[in-house]
């Protein structure tokens, strides 16, 4: 699958050895819009991200705009499971 550069490292950024924690959440939400997920907010804290077939909600980072390692390692578990790889 084709991804024009920004997406395609921040897909790289979510498989890099160990996980990082520089990650900006903004960067992972475009990248599901990119791979054709339907984002929602569903209260101020968290987001619903339809893909695949699955609904998952994730915490929207409050005091940081980067997530945390384990949402990476989540994320990255979960493209995996769906065929994703960088």
């Amino acid at each position: 699958m084709y991804m024009k550069p920004p997406y395609q490292a921040t897909l790289e950024a979510i498989f890099k050895q160990p996980a990082s924690d520089r990650i900006k959440w903004f960067d992972c939400h475009v990248l599901f819009l990119e791979l054709g997920a339907m984002v929602s907010e569903e209260d101020s804290n968290r987001i619903g991200v339809r893909l695949f077939g699955e609904c998952w909600v994730f915490h929207h980072p409050q005091a940081s705009p980067y997530m945390d390692i384990r949402s990476v390692q989540n994320i990255r578990k979960w493209l995996e499971a769906n065929g994703v790889k960088p």
